[in-house]
């Protein structure tokens, strides 16, 4: 799954319209029709509307999106690997500007994307968080709305963007006001609950995987992940049904307490799974070889140093290959450069 988050929101005007709101604006999937998860969020003079907290000032709701003047947000990432990726957005007044903060971290797997939203500060205003749904890109989508679940789809047995509550005593309710963003109407939908952590699982659905409502109810959130019919998350590995991984030197694929793949030493890596059988695996021990290797040469394989594997008794062999040392170096003089000019920037 992918997500895109923007740091920074719109100020001025261009070209009749305001193109970038802040917070996460686009989810996607892989076959899966990424028209609908929220396509590119909506900034306009009216307002905006994102995947972001919102709180409550004066006795009016602010969106994130509302506030580029005023706000602010800052990324720190965690992890990341093919299969799991952990990040945190923290969002603050800039400078000379007041208002609560807000941390929003995110779990992000194959199968779907959790995020935990707390706000940081000890004021006592009135927070909440907002799902975007697309409603009308030309035509009408099949829109549901619920107290705990906000879904949109082209068509009842078409590809389905999902939402979901997860805390008990959350309430979803509908904003009166759509916002026209550059691709269609977004609805924004308001969810607040008591909880100190306000949770929301977005489950991009296709036909082929479990039914939204049972999908819905499988979900647990633990304190190193969540646990749902897919797959389950414990600090930076991750099992589901055609992959696992993360990061780790040992990984339980069964959930019954034993180690079943172990390395010499820790690394990222991803298996390839068939009916819980491990049937591929690769490794990347150097994450800046292997990022680059894999944007710049998308058509090679991912660098493997293969060690020591086993899947219970059985030796494993990797289908990784190893780049040649030059090109190995060049690859490590790119990367170097490009973060010496990411810094200069900065």
């Amino acid at each position: 799954m992918q997500v895109q988050a923007n740091l920074r929101g719109e100020t001025s005007e261009g070209y009749g319209n305001f193109w970038t709101p802040l917070g996460i604006v686009r989810m996607s999937r892989s076959g899966w029709d990424t028209r609908l998860g929220p396509s590119d969020g909506a900034l306009t003079k009216d307002g905006g509307v994102s995947f972001a907290p919102t709180f409550s000032e004066d006795g009016r709701w602010l969106r994130m999106a509302d506030l580029s003047e005023r706000y602010e947000a800052n990324w720190d990432v965690a992890l990341a690997s093919p299969v799991l990726v952990r990040v945190s957005i923290s969002y603050a007044p800039g400078a000379n500007r007041t208002g609560p903060t807000f941390r929003q971290d995110l779990v992000i797997t194959p199968d779907g994307l959790l995020s935990t939203v707390v706000k940081t500060s000890t004021d006592d205003a009135e927070w909440g968080v907002t799902w975007p749904i697309l409603e009308n890109d030309g035509h009408p989508l099949q829109t549901k709305i619920n107290p705990r679940s906000a879904s949109t789809s082209y068509a009842s047995d078409s590809d389905e963007q999902t939402f979901f509550a997860i805390d008990d005593d959350a309430e979803a309710v509908p904003e009166m006001q759509s916002l026209r963003s550059t691709y269609g109407d977004l609805r924004p939908v308001r969810v607040v609950t008591s909880a100190a952590a306000n949770h929301t699982f977005v489950y991009p659905h296709t036909s082929s995987d479990p039914e939204i409502a049972k999908m819905h109810e499988s979900i647990t959130v633990t304190e190193t992940g969540y646990r749902s019919l897919l797959g389950r998350v414990d600090g930076n590995l991750y099992v589901g049904r055609t992959a696992a991984g993360g990061m780790g030197s040992r990984i339980d694929l069964d959930n019954d307490g034993k180690t079943d793949v172990s390395f010499s030493s820790p690394c990222v890596f991803i298996l390839q799974l068939h009916h819980g059988k491990v049937t591929a695996v690769d490794l990347f021990h150097d994450p800046v070889g292997w990022f680059v290797s894999t944007l710049l040469l998308p058509q090679r394989e991912p660098r493997t140093r293969f060690r020591t594997l086993r899947n219970g008794g059985d030796r494993i062999a990797s289908r990784g290959k190893h780049l040649p040392f030059y090109l190995r170096m060049v690859l490590k003089l790119i990367s170097i450069a490009f973060l010496l000019q990411g810094s200069i920037k900065e």
